[in-house]
């Protein structure tokens, strides 16, 4: 029988493997982020990812498909084929996150955070619908009068993966914190925190640089 100081010595192995895809994910997603613009007024305007995760309304969602050059169009498309990945990393890193947290735990607060471990297959199935339905107007930019529900239920399913994911994150690093407070973790542990913390500062480093010219899309 597999013993508990063991599956979560594994467990920290494989949230290092997501940390590592997230940062890698998040890095180019950035980079692709560079290129988001909308044509405004004679000028080209910057918008970011989440202008289109949480537009105002369907309308202003269409006129951004309809004013973005084609260069800023592939951009967008590419950063939604990477943000597949990109999921490989945050979610499981979040549900890993949370069986850890279990594994230090008994009875109410063991049950509690596996539940939160396997509700992160949601905002996985809901981010996998965004990224379809952003992809289908941006092949068709118009306002779709006959079904306004499913505007709104896209807008619910991005609120949702936000809440559920960011529950899970928050609600494990606040109790892995108290037990590390308490010196309650394993040896090798540290040695996994250090790994990710230097991985964090190159990507913060990387993530920063300037580009000496104006970066074009190949």
């Amino acid at each position: 029988m597999i013993c508990t100081p063991c599956m979560t010595q594994n467990l920290w192995f494989y949230f290092a493997v997501c940390f590592t895809l997230f940062l890698i994910t998040t890095y180019i997603m950035v980079r692709l982020g560079r290129h988001f613009c909308i044509h405004k007024a004679g000028a080209d305007v910057p918008f970011s990812i989440m202008d289109l995760m949480m537009p105002l309304s369907e309308r202003e969602l269409v006129n951004m498909c309809l004013t973005m050059p084609e260069s800023s169009k592939i951009a967008v498309r590419r950063q939604l084929t990477v943000d597949y990945l990109y999921m490989f990393g945050v979610y499981p890193g979040v549900a890993l996150l949370c069986g850890i947290a279990a594994n230090k735990m008994e009875h109410i607060g063991k049950w509690f955070f596996w539940i939160l471990a396997a509700a992160q297959l949601l905002p996985r199935l809901f981010d996998i619908l965004e990224n379809i339905y952003l992809a289908r107007k941006l092949r068709n930019p118009v306002v779709d009068e006959q079904h306004p529900q499913r505007f709104a239920r896209y807008i619910w399913q991005v609120k949702a993966k936000f809440i559920i994911g960011f529950a899970g994150a928050i609600c494990a690093v606040f109790a892995l914190l108290y037990y590390w407070l308490t010196a309650d973790f394993k040896p090798d542990t540290p040695w996994y925190l250090l790994f990710m913390l230097v991985e964090l500062i190159l990507f913060v480093v990387i993530t920063n640089l300037k580009p000496k010219k104006k970066e074009v899309l190949p």
